[in-house]
């Protein structure tokens, strides 16, 4: 009961989102597909697009992990490490690096970062990932910017991963779903991540998608995502949790 599933989802060195099938990159699916595909795939390359941008006038550079944030060379050599989880709101969707809450946290508290920020992603997700990478990894810090509640990821018989939102088509959890179910799944999301980094000693700092729409101040260059000002809102909330 202690290991982690022996499967592709979970542990640090095959570690992704769910892969949507039959996206494949180099196509006019390519923006998905750098969306949902394993994280290794993506290493040390660079995109245009990201999810719903598709303005390409952002450069999206990532890592030898596949994450945004410095390389995993340089992060490993520094004396402070922070780690970032969320979905397209932490990945930074529609900003450059520099306008991201992550970036502007690291840069606050001093240390060498890694985004594990994911679009279109779940707190199931968060949870998944923070207990598949913090244990190799060890950060001095996890920052968890927690997403919709509505998310969830599903297993199917096979193994594989469905994703789950509200209102889609053809998930049998849409008869299931509800305002309580969601806040229940989010609470023990959280306190399994809460626990975890407690025990490994990882200071832990976190908000949530409420606090970070609650003033929206400026949009990014998708329209849709939030721009550097909310980015910034953000980021001084977590160091003001920081310094405590």
């Amino acid at each position: 009961m202690n290991n982690l599933p022996n499967n592709s989802y979970w542990g640090y060195d095959n570690f992704h989102s769910m892969p949507l099938d039959g996206i494949k990159p180099n196509t006019e699916d390519a923006t998905r597909w750098v969306e949902s595909c394993p994280l290794f795939y993506r290493a040390n390359k660079s995109y245009d697009t990201l999810s719903i941008d598709r303005t390409k006038t952002i450069e999206y550079n990532f890592n030898g992990i596949g994450c945004r944030g410095d390389g995993i060379s340089e992060w490993m050599g520094r004396d402070k490490t922070l780690l970032t989880f969320g979905c397209s709101h932490t990945e930074g969707v529609g900003l450059t690096e520099d306008k991201t809450w992550s970036y502007m946290l690291a840069q606050d508290i001093e240390a060498s970062y890694i985004n594990y920020g994911r679009a279109a992603q779940s707190n199931d997700y968060i949870c998944r990932a923070v207990l598949s990478v913090t244990e190799r990894l060890k950060p001095d810090v996890v920052a968890i910017l927690f997403t919709y509640p509505h998310r969830r990821e599903v297993y199917r018989e096979d193994g594989l991963m469905n994703y789950y939102v509200l209102g889609s088509k053809d998930k049998p959890l849409t008869l299931h779903q509800n305002d309580y179910s969601d806040e229940i799944n989010r609470f023990k999301n959280f306190h399994i991540i809460k626990n975890h980094l407690n025990n490994l000693g990882i200071k832990f700092l976190y908000s949530d998608i409420d606090f970070y729409e609650g003033e929206i101040l400026d949009k990014s260059v998708d329209g849709m995502h939030y721009g550097e000002m909310t980015n910034r809102r953000l980021a001084d909330k977590l160091y003001s949790g920081y310094q405590i």
